[in-house]
């Protein structure tokens, strides 16, 4: 459905969970198509970074959307915030761990004994801790390094095992010619989803057909990213000319497989990997025992999309 176009633009911001890169394309075509704008949404991009937690400034009103990791937005429902998933791109989390080459660690069971960087809140740092938790293994006997700054510490051998995103860290790795292993969490019985997009309780409440709005011009926006990579790598750059364009294919090669079009449809959501992705937390004690995983995601927008785009 698309408003009288003489209408006023209604203004909404949406948060990415980390500065732009390929991985947020679909978004950034949105936005710079006009597809937003066209169903009558002016959509400003906030960008986000290691020490941001997205669910905050969306849970307080400052956004009214944002993007962060399934796993994240259950962490941030046990502390009260009332943020609920309405679309995930990515089937897979990115989150990984690498090590050199000619580590001693070939297998998340060897971490005991090994300097880790840690970023706090991070769903890198909830996937650690819950695949350690899967393993029967005390985190007391890994030494955490706190530490921001991207790969720095690792390149340097300074820690021997750094957390990454498979499509950013990971594809930077990758370009430097750094002989590497990635340990997968999913390998070890934890997964979730990635790039998740949430809103609030009240704004579904109040405000569904914005958010359905929302919806529909996000995946119009990906679903366009897939068709036309130029074009919407052209859009990216508008948003900062200081990024090498080979990497960021490179980056944006390696998000495709995470995003990995369930049923044909980008965006999809199931219950029972909420479920699955809600008990391995609970398992971890990192969210309550008795947290409702239902009220988490709301899969209507995206199914109206599809059923819509079908009609």
């Amino acid at each position: 459905m698309k408003p009288d176009q003489s209408s006023k633009l209604k203004p909404v911001s949406t948060r990415i969970k980390w500065s732009a890169y390929a991985a947020y394309i679909g978004t950034y075509a949105a936005r710079d198509w006009g597809i937003w704008e066209e169903l009558g949404l002016d959509v400003t991009v906030r960008e986000g970074g290691p020490q941001v937690d997205t669910t905050a400034p969306v849970a307080d009103g400052t956004d009214q959307f944002g993007i962060t990791g399934g796993d994240q937005l259950l962490v941030a429902r046990s502390k009260g915030r009332p943020v609920v998933a309405i679309a995930a791109i990515m089937q897979e989390t990115p989150a990984g761990f690498v090590v050199h080459a000619d580590s001693d660690i070939h297998s998340m069971k060897d971490f005991p004994g090994h300097r880790l960087c840690v970023i706090p809140g991070h769903n890198t740092e909830i996937q650690y801790r819950a695949v350690m938790a899967r393993l029967g293994i005390d985190t007391d006997t890994i030494e955490e390094v706190v530490h921001f700054p991207e790969l720095e510490l690792f390149l340097a051998r300074k820690v021997d095992i750094e957390p990454i995103y498979v499509n950013n860290q990971g594809t930077i790795v990758r370009a430097k010619g750094v002989a590497s292993r990635t340990f997968i969490p999913s390998e070890y019985g934890v997964r979730s989803y990635g790039n998740v997009y949430f809103t609030t309780e009240k704004m579904i409440e109040e405000q569904p057909e914005l958010v359905q709005r929302f919806t529909d011009g996000l995946l119009q926006g990906w679903k366009g990213a897939r068709e036309q990579p130029e074009r919407a790598m052209d859009s990216l750059f508008k948003y900062d000319r200081d990024l090498d364009r080979d990497l960021e294919f490179d980056k944006l090669r390696d998000t495709w497989p995470l995003v990995e079009e369930k049923h044909g449809r980008i965006g999809w959501m199931e219950r029972e990997r909420w479920v699955e992705i809600s008990e391995a937390l609970k398992a971890a004690n990192l969210i309550r025992p008795d947290q409702d995983t239902d009220a988490a995601f709301d899969a209507r927008f995206v199914t109206t999309h599809y059923d819509s785009a079908n009609s």
